[in-house]
């Protein structure tokens, strides 16, 4: 399912909904490209078994939650807080370039890696939260220069063995400000 692939869609109502139906959202891509939710209402997704959610040139007035088997989430602004859970056996990379209003939670509960901040910068105002639930890594401001975070960083590794883990600026060419504090558990 494409939507806003070519030129884009816009909803500014107040009260808009997004609902993926009584079956839900279990196989292919939900793409969401160039789509602008004007409005302060808060979206919620969540795809199951099989399925992608492809989140591109966007924009949320409000909170976001986004729990799928595979995200990958570019170039797109959440006016409120973004929550994001990929929770499935694939692994999926974003480029970056995501602006965050207000508090932005990150996990990885599957078995492979997720990755963000592969060559765009990612912005969050407010706090940020790292959780890997995986025995994989969940990667954050991999290669992009100039990442920020304006409030408080908290990065939580659960332990579920392998050789997973949490890796922050893995490369030289990454780099991450952070105007507040951080706190580690693992």
């Amino acid at each position: 399912v494409r939507v806003g692939e070519g030129g884009g869609f816009k909803t500014g109502l107040r009260g808009t909904t997004v609902s993926l139906g009584s079956g839900g959202f279990v196989s292919g891509i939900l793409r969401l490209r160039y789509v602008t939710f004007q409005g302060p209402d808060n979206i919620a997704l969540t795809l199951t078994s099989s399925a992608r959610a492809i989140v591109a040139n966007s924009s949320f007035g409000g909170n976001l939650d986004l729990i799928a088997p595979r995200i990958s989430f570019d170039n797109t602004t959440v006016g409120g807080n973004a929550y994001l859970d990929k929770n499935g056996a694939s692994a999926d990379a974003s480029v970056g370039g995501n602006n965050i209003g207000g508090n932005f939670t990150l996990r990885n509960t599957g078995s492979s890696y997720v990755l963000f901040g592969e060559t765009n910068p990612d912005s969050v105002a407010g706090d940020l939260t790292l959780y890997n639930g995986s025995t994989n890594y969940l990667y954050y401001a991999n290669r992009a220069a100039d990442n920020f975070v304006g409030g408080h960083v908290t990065m939580i590794d659960s332990g579920n063995g392998g050789d997973g883990g949490i890796i922050v600026s893995r490369y030289s060419t990454a780099s991450l400000r952070i105007d507040g504090s951080a706190s580690i558990y693992s």
